[in-house]
Order: structure tokens, then C-alpha cells, then sequence
């Protein structure tokens, strides 16, 4: 019978066919339990960032226009948590931010004043493409100096930095 080649199969390889069966199922359970683990914070921090975060959108004219299309273009954020800051008269609007987007040409004689507004944990993503001019050495060392931030050349590189920069910072309010 069956039964007894099953059993025959187990003398011969010198144990219980079934033990390993279910110690291949636990290292799969571990294993899934382990994948899991690592995916699922940040899909919700993800998640919590394209829902719930406010950008605030320091640019002028077709610069602000310019980085507002890269962002709603993805279909991924909604219109209504952009903040756009065009003016120092309208600085003060990015109180509810937890996110600055600045096109450094635009704002360059104000710059260290959003350095100094940035919170510790709230990303900041510089936009210089290459088409102005450079950033100053010393700017970008002061930009170095803070945490969570990056310099951004490319427009097709700006959405890839603002969704590793919501993946890395935890939404905190």
C-alpha cells in the first residue's frame, strides 16, 4: 500500500518526511513574518505622507507652476496640501508644512531664514536646476549641516526625492 512505502521512504532517508515539511512551513512563516516586518512601516509611512503631509511650495511664477505639475502630475498627491509660498508677505502661510520644497533661485536672499524655520525631522528638497545659477559652496555646506534635506537638479529627479524623503521621515502630527 501506500501507507507502507510512505513509511518504507522514511526508514530509508532516516526520519519523519512530516517533520520536515513543517519545519520548511515555520522557516516560511519566519520568513514572510521577517519581509513583512520591513515593508509594512513604510508603506504606512508612505501611506500617512501622500495623504496627510503638507508641502509648502516656496517657488515664483513658472517655477511654482513648474514643481506644482512634477507633484500633482503623479496622481499621488492631492492639490489641497500644497502650500504655495510666492512672496515673504506669504511666508508666514508655511506654519502648517511638515514638508519644504524651495527653487533656490527664487528664494536665495531669504534661503537661511527656511533653513532656520526647518524643523529637525520635516524634509527639505532644494531645487537648483542647472539651467540658473550654482549654488553657492557655502549655502551647500549650511545645507549639508541639516538633516533631511537634499539638493535636486533634474526635474524628473524631484518626485524620486520627494517620495524618499516621505519614506525616510515619519508624519508626526
Amino acid at each position: 500500500s501506500a501507507y507502507v512505502d510512505d513509511a518504507v521512504a522514511d526508514d530509508a532517508v532516516g526520519g519523519d518526511l512530516g517533520s520536515v515539511e513543517a519545519f520548511a512551513g515555520e522557516a516560511a512563516i519566519i520568513k514572510a513574518y521577517r519581509y513583512m516586518r520591513g515593508i509594512v512601516p513604510v508603506g504606512l509611512r508612505l501611506g500617512k505622507g501622500l495623504s496627510k503631509r503638507k508641502i509648502a511650495l516656496f517657488a515664483r511664477g513658472e517655477h511654482l507652476q513648474t514643481i506644482k505639475n512634477v507633484v500633482l502630475r503623479s496622481s499621488l498627491f492631492q492639490e489641497g496640501n500644497l502650500i504655495e509660498i510666492s512672496s515673504l508677505a506669504e511666508f508666514d502661510s508655511h506654519e502648517d508644512a511638515d514638508f519644504f520644497i524651495v527653487y533656490y533661485d527664487d528664494w536665495k536672499e531669504h534661503f537661511h531664514k527656511i533653513l532656520t524655520e526647518k524643523k529637525e525631522q520635516m524634509p527639505l528638497l532644494v531645487y537648483s536646476p542647472t539651467s540658473e545659477p550654482r549654488i553657492d559652496d557655502a549655502v551647500m555646506q549650511e545645507i549639508d549641516l541639516k538633516r533631511n534635506t537634499a539638493v535636486s537638479n533634474f526635474r524628473g529627479r524631484l518626485l524620486n526625492d520627494i517620495f524618499t524623503a516621505m519614506i525616510t521621515t515619519n508624519y508626526e502630527k
